[in-house]
């Protein structure tokens, strides 16, 4: 009686065991996964079998934890992965968990080297700037670091100064990855521009009249100028201009090097030009305050004591403003 009570014993409990794994389900996650995304979900890492299309939906979609960081890596207990199954509806004896204790978690990357970064945001910088795209010239000061960043689609953005300065200028690049800013980096950079500018034929002294002779037309790349370049004859503060310093021969002409004289001083006796019904008529007047060709000033009549304002035309020369 008894060697048939264990019998009956042994059978029920080989039977409930062949029913139990016949449909049990199976997770098997191995000692080390790649994700990607910001998070990741239990069918990111494991593969699950002997489960219905429903089980393996819910299963497949528990989330576990944050993706790490790009480059870093995380690791995740077989505790917590038990915790989070069961938390989500399913019974210990509904499934077997094949892991080990520890699983370590890398975040799917990528690598972009320095010169991929220069050579992809290069075109976007010759754009930004005012000239001639075949006269810019654009070079690495330092190469930069490489960018280990989501294995995710991503897209480089330059943000150019208002100014665009040449010579040595440090540029912001920031990657974007899946359409959201990721990180920022700085590119050393050295820009310069092939432009025609007008050089100094000899050594000017400082108050000489600046005159189209002493200068030529000459090809240079500009990487580097102190103030604005002066690039033509007919430039304004060219013509009306003296050497604020010295110029020393082979110099390029910015407005650095000049100034424009005050051609009308206080109380100077000047001739004032009005035209009245097509006549021109002058009128003998007094300045009131200093002025520069083209600037006006406030003169005033010696003979009728009368104040108005007039356009420095000339030295010793006036145009009433109507």
């Amino acid at each position: 009686m008894r060697k048939l009570i264990i019998l009956a014993t042994s059978i029920m409990i080989f039977t409930f065991s062949l029913l139990t794994f016949a449909s049990g389900i199976v997770i098997t996650i191995p000692a080390e996964v790649e994700v990607s995304g910001s998070e990741f979900k239990l069918g990111d890492i494991a593969e699950i079998s002997g489960a219905t299309t429903a089980q393996t939906s819910d299963l497949a979609n528990i989330t576990l934890e944050k993706s790490p960081r790009a480059g870093y890596s995380k690791t995740i207990t077989k505790e917590l992965v038990k915790l989070l199954i069961e938390n989500n509806g399913f019974h210990p004896a509904e499934y077997a968990l094949e892991m080990p204790m520890t699983v370590k978690v890398k975040a799917a990357s990528q690598t972009i080297s320095g010169s991929q970064i220069y050579q992809k945001i290069r075109q976007q910088i010759i754009a930004g700037y005012p000239y001639p795209e075949e006269k810019i010239r654009v070079n690495l000061r330092e190469e930069p670091q490489a960018v280990t960043i989501p294995e995710q689609p991503y897209n480089l953005q330059v943000r150019l100064p208002n100014v665009k300065e040449l010579g040595q200028v440090s540029i912001p690049v920031t990657i974007f990855v899946d359409g959201q800013a990721y990180q920022t980096r700085y590119l050393s950079l050295r820009i310069g521009v092939e432009l025609e500018v007008l050089t100094a034929r000899r050594d000017i002294s400082r108050g000489d009249k600046i005159r189209e002779a002493d200068f030529s037309r000459e090809i240079k790349e500009i990487s580097q100028s102190r103030g604005q370049l002066i690039r033509s004859f007919a430039d304004r503060l060219f013509q009306d201009s003296v050497a604020a310093q010295q110029i020393k021969k082979g110099t390029i002409l910015t407005d650095y090097y000049l100034k424009r004289p005050y051609l009308i001083s206080w109380n100077d006796r000047l001739q004032a030009e009005v035209i009245v019904g097509g006549i021109k008529v002058m009128a003998p007047v007094k300045a009131l305050g200093r002025a520069k060709k083209g600037e006006i000033v406030m003169v005033e009549n010696i003979n009728s004591g009368y104040e108005f304002q007039a356009k420095v035309i000339s030295k010793g020369l006036v145009r009433v403003v109507k």
